[in-house]
């Protein structure tokens, strides 16, 4: 009996320690594999992200070298790959224009910043491949947003539109291309002509899309004969110039005219081409799709385009574009300040600036490289429209009064005593010097913002446009007289 007692104590102590040994060596390899996870599950990074996320179709032909960059301190804004040079170049600025929407950073893939490459120079977009470094963490990988393919934002751009030429650039051998091409339809033509018009006809695949989405069956013949007179009634002495993805229809219809030009018959255009032949035009005229809208923008202009849908993105940026303009008054001062506010304030609506004729020929005789264009260029269009020894110098209207007033003073020289100075030579003493002293008069006033420096003024009242330069410049301001 007692042995058999010593038989089963001996067979549990077995067993405990069988069951000992098993939980230890659990534990141990629990606790081995867990820290085995720990050192392998690195955090998740951009370095997969444009694979994961399926954002494009295409190998880049040219590998851009990489700049690393610091990491986006949230999300991103990016976009998916679709569709052809014009669905491109709307994703790249899409990206941008979103991105200043949220104030979320912009990263492009690099299959779409390779392919704009081959048209624009200096892209400035950041690629993906940039943050493969980077962490996406739990808050940022909510927050980055990725545009579909086919994105197209004319709603935004139209209110940015001079972003335009700021974020595109075509290439310069393109645009020595394009200018031989311009010059080969001139001489094919044998003309005089002086206004380009750039025609896109868009063939092959858009037609069933066209119906399939908007059941469109587009009467485009007709279109362009409407838009071609449209532009030979405004502007007699008119060149077209088409492009196109079936040049040999475009001649069959158009090419017996004696102002039509049609490019890529011989040899056919490449895409890039088009787009710099298109954008070294004067106008446009364009039926449907992304490619034509773009040559239209980068040419700028006056576009008519085929009216598909109030959806369409043609339609949508026809609707938005417009001018600013402003009514000649007073004297130089005034057409100074003419000309500058039609360009603030074009910068405040998104809209383009034009002066008229009169105060860009008058501002012409004092500034070099007035860049806004006047209204006469768009006649043709329908209308939908301390200083160095304190010394004192002072151009004035009375010059007389003046050196009566202040000659005495040994600090002081009259101008224009003798022979009268021009209005233009009087604003470019008052900007020579390095401060400035002025009454009231807009005149003036300009004469002492182009100079810089300190300037003293003579309030008049709350309204005053001095009065209200004094009170947001730093560096302006009046004197209390006892």
């Amino acid at each position: 009996m007692r042995i058999q007692r010593l038989q089963n104590l001996s067979l549990f102590l077995l067993k405990l320690t069988i069951l000992i040994v098993l939980i230890i060596f659990f534990m141990q390899y629990t606790s081995l594999s867990l820290y085995q996870n720990e050192v392998n599950v690195a955090p998740k990074t951009y370095n997969n992200f444009e694979k994961e996320q399926s954002l494009c179709l295409s190998i880049p032909k040219t590998q851009q070298l990489s700049k690393k960059r610091n990491c986006p301190n949230s999300g991103i804004v990016t976009v998916k790959e679709g569709g052809r040079l014009g669905n491109h170049i709307w994703a790249y600025i899409s990206v941008l224009l979103v991105a200043e929407e949220t104030s979320m950073e912009p990263y492009v893939p690099s299959c779409i910043k390779s392919r704009l490459s081959t048209l624009f120079d200096n892209l400035n977009l950041p690629v993906i491949r940039d943050i493969y470094h980077c962490a996406i963490n739990g808050t940022s990988k909510n927050q980055n947003i990725i545009l579909p393919m086919h994105i197209s934002k004319p709603e935004l751009l139209a209110h940015r539109i001079n972003y335009i030429k700021q974020v595109f650039s075509i290439k310069q051998k393109l645009l020595v291309q394009s200018q031989k091409k311009l010059h080969e339809g001139v001489k094919y033509l044998n003309s005089t002509f002086h206004t380009f018009v750039g025609v896109h006809a868009r063939r092959t695949d858009y037609i069933a899309h066209l119906k399939i989405k908007f059941n469109v069956v587009p009467q485009v013949t007709n279109f362009f004969k409407s838009a071609m007179s449209y532009f030979e009634n405004k502007y007699p002495k008119t060149i077209f110039i088409f492009v196109s993805d079936d040049p040999n229809w475009c001649f069959r219809e158009f090419g017996a005219k004696k102002n039509v030009y049609v490019t890529g018959r011989g040899t056919k255009n490449s895409p890039e081409l088009d787009v710099a032949i298109m954008a070294s035009c004067n106008h446009s005229i364009i039926d449907y799709g992304t490619f034509g809208q773009w040559g239209a923008l980068l040419a700028g202009g006056e576009t008519v385009y085929y009216e598909i849908s109030s959806k369409y993105s043609s339609d949508v940026l026809g609707k938005h574009l417009s001018i600013v303009t402003v009514k000649e008054g007073g004297r130089l001062g005034n057409q100074i300040w003419e000309y500058i506010s039609v360009w603030l304030v074009a910068e405040e609506t998104s809209k383009e600036p034009y002066v008229p004729s009169c105060i860009k020929s008058r501002l012409s005789t004092l500034f070099d490289n007035l860049n806004l264009p006047v209204i006469r260029d768009i006649y043709h269009c329908a209308n939908k429209e301390t200083s160095k020894n304190q010394n004192i110098i002072l151009p004035n209207d009375d010059p007389n009064w003046c050196f009566g007033e202040f000659g005495a003073k040994k600090n002081v020289y009259v101008t224009g005593r003798g022979t009268k100075n021009s209005p233009e030579l009087d604003v470019a003493i008052m900007a020579s010097c390095n401060h400035s002293i002025i009454d009231y008069g807009t005149f003036g006033q300009w004469g002492a913002l182009l100079a810089g420096g300190e300037t003293v003024y003579y309030e008049i009242s709350p309204k005053y446009s001095s009065d209200l330069l004094g009170k947001h410049l730093s560096n302006w301001h009046t004197i209390k007289l006892s």
